[in-house]
């Protein structure tokens, strides 16, 4: 598992996730507060139980159900999703640092937009329904009172343990599909900002690559000449901070291009744009080629899927600035790409958790 200065980041990661679990669910629940009429809570909640008790299922009764039931899964699968990120890691080791910031970025977001919301209350209620068969199955005098007990009592079971999930269901998501024009709008006005961000991130980890490649090349060529000895070392820590000058300047450059008259910066953006997405190109195939890579030297061939698979949406990305030559990525385009980021994201998480052991792993 990868460390820094004797920290396993791997299981750092899931203490992290851990903290940030209510942080996400207050905000979003802060987020969905902002509508101003739902016909669900008003005919069904409010009009039998007031609008305060309304009030405190929708803004700390709905985001603490949320919680603790990612803080239980969270806790029971702890080894599980920290050997998870260490199968991520080996996993995409062979794709190009560039695409997954760019596209981590995207894929982290569109996931917390579109995803984990509409989950997370089915999620509540398989955990709630789940402590209730729990409960009956250890209940040894409902089941030697015959069937007709057994079932009036698992009912009852069943009804105290989730009545307060299902609530919270049509309460969440009435209201997240009622501000989902809301969201979208959000999303159009922000989306191409963050897009361009992600990026310009992109744009310095290509040129960072670039010099990766030239030292590790020689380093390469240097235990093949010589015995297996190489004096060629790679800088890493110079490198980084090349690339984080580059984002800097690439940055300035991009916020100076916003006003519509920078014309000029527009262009030289553009060309920055391209000139970094040829060079990573180029580095990916000759890494590829040349057995090249940082990290882990295992090459999973299902680390190469995922890689044709971003290759894919690359190509895809940029395919009408190219044929269609248009000067920017149009918003629908964009809103695709998040989209197959996320699932593409989510799907390698998922085949990375099935695969994970769950143990201790030292």
């Amino acid at each position: 598992m990868p460390e820094w200065k004797g920290i396993d980041l791997a299981r750092l990661s899931v203490v992290i996730i851990f903290i940030l679990t209510p942080v996400y669910f207050f905000l979003l629940m802060g987020l969905i507060n902002q509508d101003p009429f739902n016909p669900f809570t008003y005919y069904i909640i409010e009009y039998y139980f007031g609008k305060d008790v309304e009030t405190i299922i929708r803004t700390i009764i709905t985001p603490i159900f949320f919680i603790i039931v990612w803080w239980m899964f969270i806790l029971a699968y702890k080894n599980k999703f920290a050997n998870s990120f260490s199968e991520i890691r080996q996993t995409t080791s062979v794709i190009p640092i560039r695409w997954m910031i760019f596209y981590g970025f995207n894929g982290i977001f569109t996931i917390l937009t579109f995803i984990v919301p509409y989950i997370t209350p089915f999620f509540v209620i398989i955990a709630f329904a789940s402590f209730a068969w729990a409960i009956i199955r250890n209940s040894e005098f409902a089941w030697d009172r015959g069937k007709a007990f057994l079932a009036f009592y698992s009912l009852i079971i069943f009804g105290l343990f989730l009545a307060m999930p299902i609530l919270i269901l049509f309460e969440f998501v009435t209201k997240y599909v009622i501000i989902f024009n809301q969201i979208m709008e959000i999303w159009n006005n922000f989306l191409p900002f963050f897009y361009e961000f992600s990026i310009i991130i992109a744009n310095a980890l290509a040129i960072g690559s670039l010099f990766w490649m030239i030292y590790a090349g020689a380093a390469e060529f240097e235990k093949e000449s010589f015995s297996g000895m190489a004096m060629t070392e790679v800088p890493e820590n110079e490198i980084k901070v090349l690339e984080l000058i580059l984002f800097v300047a690439f940055l300035t450059i991009w916020i100076y291009s916003l006003p519509p008259a920078a014309t000029t910066l527009k262009l030289i953006m553009t060309i920055i744009n391209w000139t970094c997405l040829i060079i990573g190109t180029l580095v990916m195939f000759i890494c590829f080629f040349k057995g090249l890579g940082r990290g882990d030297d295992k090459r999973p061939f299902f680390g190469y899927f995922v890689m044709i698979l971003f290759l894919g949406l690359e190509a895809f990305r940029m395919y009408p600035t190219l044929i269609g030559g248009l000067k920017t990525t149009p918003i629908d385009l964009m809103t695709i790409i998040m989209l197959a980021t996320g699932i593409i994201f989510l799907f390698v998480f998922l085949v990375a958790f099935v695969r994970a052991p769950d143990e201790d792993i030292d």
